[in-house]
């Protein structure tokens, strides 16, 4: 971004982002650059893990519940819980309380991403053989920059794999103009007749980005009255 200066002028990027070779913005990873980032300003708060983004960054929960072991992932953990305490097949409410496996994903999305894609592909082989029922809940979506809550439901989709037998997809179906944070969760509910025998959820935190190029577009860009609505989709169409 060119900024005029008496007599001159100067390059600079977005915050986040640092001016390097060819005048080219590069992302500022400050998960590394900044010691201690995401430590809690209080002794007592749960200690939290940094997840870098283009521009950005988060400070995420990674954390199990209690009765639960920790795993990595390859993008976040998975909470197992302890088979000691595992509940018992038609307990509704332990097993509601107390889902089997917990997987927690850190997914970052560039808001030109290619459409459609798998965000994430959950084998449901662990649980106990039944008839398996697929729930997919959004649980929060927000636009950084206005604040408001935005229904992107819409942009998602789920499928049976045609690759890997046993396993559903979540497929991302439409573009989501950036920034903006989503929580989005897969339950999987495993019954035999009318009794629950199994559970586990697949918690999805989407995190929709800008490049710097982006980014500069955007604040250069004159600006539309803000709509009230708070339905995204319609937002867009009005557009």
């Amino acid at each position: 971004m060119c900024v005029n200066t008496p007599g001159s002028y100067k390059c600079q990027c977005p915050g986040g982002f640092r001016l390097g070779q060819g005048g080219r913005c590069y992302d500022v990873d400050e998960c590394k650059e900044i010691p201690e980032v995401c430590r809690p300003k209080h002794s007592v708060a749960f200690h939290q893990a940094c997840v870098n983004l283009m521009g950005g960054y988060r400070c995420v929960s990674n954390q199990c519940p209690p009765l639960y072991e920790k795993n990595r992932l390859g993008n976040g953990f998975r909470c197992e819980l302890n088979v000691a305490h595992s509940c018992t097949a038609g307990d509704v409410n332990c097993l509601t309380e107390r889902p089997q496996r917990m997987d927690n994903l850190f997914i970052e999305l560039d808001q030109d991403t290619s459409v459609p894609q798998i965000l994430t592909r959950v084998d449901t082989r662990h649980l106990p053989s039944g008839i398996i029922r697929v729930d997919l809940r959004q649980h929060y979506a927000n636009h950084l920059r206005t604040r408001n809550a935005i229904k992107a439901g819409q942009a998602f989709r789920l499928q049976r794999s045609r690759t890997h037998m046993g396993s559903v997809e979540v497929i991302l179906i439409r573009q989501i103009p950036a920034p903006v944070d989503i929580l989005i969760s897969l339950h999987l509910i495993s019954s035999k007749g009318l009794q629950q025998i199994g559970h586990s959820i697949t918690k999805m935190y989407l995190f929709v980005t800008q490049s710097a190029e982006e980014r500069i577009k955007w604040a250069s860009a004159p600006r539309k009255p803000m709509f009230q609505h708070t339905d995204f989709w319609t937002q867009l169409r009005h557009n």
